[in-house]
């Protein structure tokens, strides 16, 4: 979506730079109603299993990418281990 509004607004900007915003300010829009849509949802770092609809947990935190990969990486080992 970001690229096609960036790409939209780029050719749009040698007709109209009116145009070319309004194409971003569409695409910001979308952005918002799909935030406002969208439920939050837990993640297991451990078997990566989503979780939608379920109660916020305060104590979960946020989202941290490089605790998911060192979990990511011991999933990974055992599920090897598992398989053979």
């Amino acid at each position: 979506m970001v690229i096609a509004a960036i790409v939209g607004s780029g050719i749009a900007w040698a007709r109209s730079v009116a145009l070319s915003i309004e194409i971003l300010a569409g695409a910001a829009l979308l952005d918002l109603a799909v935030w406002l849509v969208a439920r939050e949802r837990t993640r297991c770092y451990r078997c990566e299993t989503v979780y939608r609809g379920a109660s916020p947990n305060p104590a979960h935190g946020r989202y941290e990418l490089g605790l998911a990969g060192r979990f990511a990486d011991d999933y990974d080992e055992q599920r090897e281990l598992h398989q053979k």
